[in-house]
């Protein structure tokens, strides 16, 4: 009848209207959905009942299963004792669940912490308790520190002399080595510290649980995008290097700044290493004194706050080995699946 035609013509028009108005709200409905602490929402499809029947929304993802994007690796940096400085790498082999070599496999204990951590039986120890970047960035700044993976010896000199005789050298896998390393560092930083590392497994001292959340493991592979960086620098107007953010791996090219953080949840490749990302970075004032050492210039946490603030105070992401293979500055890198953790 002409009654019963308007009718269903009005319930179809209802229908699309409130399709366009919950495709609306899909980004912001996943950005919503977004932490730091759980991995971003992929592939969502929503479907919403209404009186007048079902909407159906298509699959939404930001990303394809495949990106075509020139990413790729500009630098790879390891760092022996948390805390202290980088040795800068050119290439690092890593297998199933690997971190890079010998990388945060020491740290400097406060003594008056020492229960908190068991090498027999290692577990993952907040930075607090640790001489770090954390506690002490200007401190550990003005020295500049190497580690030599063929003879395990950590050389420490004084920044504002890098070419005079060494303040230090040991071997880190001696007990005399490492007695000696925390002797020097007592004295400069005026607290009693104990060198510790595992006795019984593979172990990072590393700043993050998300390992530890996502497959028990402590070790994981820190990257950041040089391309965020500079989006920072630029909205900021203070200059800033990727090497500041003590990252493993610095990724560069046509990567998109902050495209990383869509890459939570995902598989990527570097190389041919296979790595699964888990978790945003959360900076602390560790990064306030650039790689180069110095004064604190810059209270990276509020920057990021202030600037950034749809993202919070986070730059760079966590990721963990899932498959064996190689890594070379110049490698391409590239999200390669929807494995959602």
């Amino acid at each position: 009848s002409y009654v019963a035609f308007w009718k269903d013509a009005a319930m179809r028009c209802q229908q699309s209207v409130l399709k366009l108005f919950l495709l609306s709200l899909q980004p912001p409905l996943l950005h919503h959905l977004q932490s730091a602490d759980r991995p971003a929402v992929r592939g969502v499809s929503v479907r919403m009942s209404t009186q007048r029947g079902d909407a159906t929304l298509p699959a939404v993802s930001t990303l394809p299963s495949r990106e075509k994007i020139d990413a790729h690796v500009v630098a790879l940096y390891r760092f022996a004792v948390k805390g202290l400085a980088s040795d800068t790498l050119q290439h690092v082999h890593l297998g199933h669940g690997d971190t890079f070599p010998y990388d945060r496999r020491w740290a400097m204990l406060y003594a008056k912490k020492n229960s908190t951590f068991d090498p027999q039986r290692p577990e993952w120890v907040h930075k607090e308790n640790f001489l770090c970047a954390f506690t002490a960035n200007e401190l550990l700044g003005s020295f500049v520190t190497s580690f030599d993976d063929s003879t395990q010896q950590l050389t420490v000199r004084k920044r504002a002399q890098p070419d005079a005789q060494p303040l230090l050298q040991a071997s880190l896998v001696e007990g005399d080595g490492r007695a000696r390393v925390g002797a020097f560092f007592s004295e400069v930083s005026g607290a009693e510290l104990r060198v510790v590392s595992s006795t019984s497994r593979p172990h990072q001292f590393g700043n993050t649980r998300a390992g530890v959340s996502a497959s028990g493991d402590t070790r994981t592979i820190h990257i950041v995008n040089q391309n965020t960086v500079a989006a920072v620098s630029a909205r900021a107007g203070v200059p800033l290097d990727a090497s500041r953010f003590r990252a493993n791996v610095v990724l560069g090219g046509a990567l998109p700044a902050w495209r990383e953080f869509e890459w939570v949840g995902r598989t990527v490749r570097l190389g041919s290493v296979t790595l699964r990302v888990l978790s945003r970075t959360v900076r602390c004032e560790g990064v306030n004194v650039a790689a180069s050492g110095g004064a604190a210039d810059v209270d990276v946490p509020r920057l990021l706050n202030r600037h950034f603030p749809e993202h919070g105070p986070y730059l760079g992401v966590y990721a963990q080995v899932i498959g064996e293979g190689d890594v070379r500055v110049g490698d391409t890198a590239a999200a390669i699946g929807d494995n959602v953790i």
